[in-house]
């Protein structure tokens, strides 16, 4: 029976094909438009999250549980608290150690309040790209002891300070036990990232150098990079319960505003995807009462011939559910080349937000490639396919009521 009444409302669609065709037009390019934001807006939040990631924040960081707090010098995890508590929860994963010092750097001439970082250089090329930002000279080396004092400054600092590679400079920094740290170091290299702040605020020198420097007898932050296909809150929520004598935090902490922006682009998503499936019901419901309008006296017939109010309902119902289906095929088919086309030729946002936007010092790339995600696709459709169920509802609820002698005699 069920097959019956499929095949005859297919069939009825089609008896007026143009008002048919523009209702699926509606429906299709609603959701394609719906589908193709989705992968675009995913595109720009993983930008986001790249960019300030692979500068320099990370995905996963691990405190001493005071650091944050007072950010002094002497609140580091201690060699041994290292070994012991996180180094066997590590495996597989891709992490590295740094150093935090507020420090003062001097060319003899002029003088900059900086912060100092003290990194492992081969553990920090896999987690960030800083290695990769280099403009001049060369990336530090690996050291074993601090043989030579190299230190890595951003294009910004360099012009400040008018220095160049090869060039020395004093670093000055409180040591942890309150005494002045400083020494002479020479410029190694010289990189940019595409933050002016963020390369006339920062400067890079092995960590053993910052253990010296500073008398520091263990990393500040303990950085991590999540494997495969996890990302940073699960393995965040996965490390808090075996560290609780730890502050364990992700790039959400560590730069909220990115958070937020990231956060605002989704609901952004959510209020769009609302108002345009609710304008689709709208004019789906206006399709289907004009239909229904115009074979009054046929249902009439129908009804006086056997057919129950019940059976008249599945029929609308069906009708209204083909169309669409029918939309969200095509929709979903638009969509998809749409997505192809941008993830190969890149979709400029320069047109609506200009030629840079950052935050935290950190620049966004204006070029998106979409991404598509077949989960967040799955809730699209389940949701426009609710909301064309509630249209389709009304009209067959209607159609019920009709008292087939009535309509005869009209």
């Amino acid at each position: 029976m069920l097959k019956l009444f499929a095949r005859l409302a297919f069939k009825n669609l089609w008896r007026h094909t143009r008002r048919s065709l523009l209702t699926v037009a509606s429906i299709c390019c609603g959701c394609a438009v719906i589908i193709w934001m989705q992968a675009i807006i995913h595109g720009r939040n993983e930008n986001m999250i790249n960019v300030i990631t692979s500068t320099y924040t990370g995905h996963v960081q691990i405190y001493h549980p005071d650091y944050l707090k007072t950010k002094l010098t002497s609140k580091f995890i201690t060699q041994d608290q290292f070994a012991k508590d996180i180094a066997p929860l590590l495996g597989n994963t891709t992490w590295t150690t740094r150093q935090h010092l507020p420090s003062l750097i001097s060319s003899g001439e002029d003088s900059v309040p900086i912060q100092l970082e003290g990194i492992d250089p081969e553990r920090e090329a896999q987690i960030t790209n800083l290695r990769d930002k280099k403009i001049k000279g060369e990336f530090l080396n690996a050291q074993e002891s601090c043989q030579n004092k190299e230190v890595f400054i951003g294009q910004g600092l360099a012009e400040v300070l008018n220095v160049d590679v090869g060039d020395k400079l004093v670093l000055l920094t409180n040591a942890s036990d309150g005494t002045l740290g400083n020494d002479l170091f020479r410029v190694q290299g010289i990189f940019a990232s595409g933050s002016p702040d963020f390369d006339k605020g920062m400067a890079f020198t092995p960590i053993k150098c910052t253990q010296e420097l500073a008398l520091i007898g263990g990393p500040h932050e303990v950085v991590l990079k999540p494997s495969g296909e996890g990302d940073a809150d699960s393995m965040s929520a996965a490390l808090i319960p075996q560290l609780p004598n730890y502050k364990v935090s992700t790039w959400r902490e560590a730069i909220p505003s990115v958070d937020t922006m990231i956060r605002y682009n989704d609901a952004m998503l959510k209020m769009i995807t609302f108002i345009l499936f609710t304008v689709i019901t709208m004019g789906l419901i206006n399709t289907i009462l004009m239909n229904l309008f115009e074979r009054t006296k046929e249902f009439g017939v129908i009804l006086s011939i056997g057919m129950t109010p019940r059976e008249l309902q599945l029929l609308i119902f069906l009708e209204c559910f083909f169309l669409g289906v029918l939309g969200i095929f095509i929709g979903t088919m638009m969509g998809a080349l749409a997505i192809y086309y941008h993830q190969w030729t890149g979709f400029d946002m320069s047109p609506f937000f200009g030629t840079r936007t950052g935050s935290e010092g950190f620049t966004f790339d204006m070029v998106i490639r979409p991404i598509f995600i077949f989960g967040p696709y799955l809730k699209i459709i389940a949701l426009e396919l609710c909301f064309l169920i509630v249209a389709g509802l009304y009209p067959a609820w209607k159609v019920s009521k009709l008292n087939p002698i009535e309509v005869l005699r009209s």
